[in-house]
Order: C-alpha cells, then structure tokens, then sequence
C-alpha cells in the first residue's frame, strides 16, 4: 500500500470514529440496524441524524446585488450584517460598479444559516449625481425554511428623486 493511501484510509478512519463519538455524546435516538431494513446509504443516516435534532439543520442562504438607477451612482461600500455580526464587506472597484450599473448582478454571499429567527441588516455607501456621497440600509428579521433562501437587494431611485434605497426581493 502506498503512503499516500495509507494517509488517506487512516483519515477516514479517524473522521468515522470522531463521529461515531460525536453521536453517542449527542445522545441521539438508537436507528434500526442496516441488516433489518436492508442496506442503508451514509448520506441516508445522516439525514436521519439531522432531522432527530433539530439544533443540526441548516438553511442556505445566497444573497446577490444589483443597482438600477436613473441618474449616475456608483455603489463605494456593501456590509452585511447577521445577528450584530459581519458577515461580508465589499469595496467595489470602479469596474464591479461599472458593471452593476450596467445590469450585472453580484452574488455577495453565499452560506449556512442556523434555525430560528435571525437579524438581517444590509448598508451601503455609493456617489450619486455630483460626486455626492449617498447611503442606504435596510433591516429585516430573516427565517430560514428548509428550501434556500434567496435575497436579492437591488439599489434604486427613491420616488420624488430622492437618494437610491434598496428595493428587497426574497423567493
């Protein structure tokens, strides 16, 4: 055997046993037997093991960018924000601008979301019509389901000619 297969077998055998271990510490229910029901994928097992606890499910979440404005506006700065905590903050180039003024859409970020509700905030800092500097935010109480969720938070003109603000489509 070489020692690169070795290494990899000894791997696998270390991850099982931590598993294995996890599980029983977790104190989750005892599963039929794979003999009694035929046999059972891992990936099967683990979704059962998921959904016996429900502290384990997880939720993706995708969140995209995008601007659609009449008058000129370069997008500077994106934060967001989860529960208090930053999940991402993007200093745009001149280029990425550039392109989401021409319709590009940006996918900002892309993760795990745990169970219950969860504080959403998104800010941004952009130029507006005479090199003005322009800011935005928006807030919202974020729960996830087991289907991902999908954000899209598109910055665009205020009615009455106001700064841009964000327009928030979820699906």
């Amino acid at each position: 055997m070489t020692e690169p297969l070795k290494t990899i077998y000894l791997r696998a055998l270390c991850f099982t046993l931590a598993a294995c271990t996890l599980w029983l510490q977790a104190g989750l229910p005892n599963f039929p037997s794979a003999h009694a029901q035929g046999e059972t994928s891992f990936a099967q097992k683990l979704d059962e093991i998921e959904n016996a606890d429900p502290r384990l499910r997880t939720a993706s979440l995708n969140i995209y960018v995008a601007t659609k404005t009449r008058e000129p506006f370069a997008l500077d700065t994106l934060e967001l924000k989860l529960d208090g905590k930053r999940l991402v903050r993007h200093l745009y180039t001149e280029r990425e601008s550039g392109a989401l003024a021409k319709s590009a859409v940006h996918r900002i970020y892309s993760g795990n979301l745990g169970p219950g509700s969860h504080e959403f905030v998104a800010e941004f800092i952009g130029f507006g019509k005479g090199h003005r500097s322009v800011t935005g935010k928006y807030s919202e109480q974020v729960s996830p389901g087991i289907e991902p969720t999908h954000i899209e938070l598109l910055i665009t003109d205020a009615a009455g000619g106001e700064s841009p603000k964000f327009k928030v489509r979820k699906w």
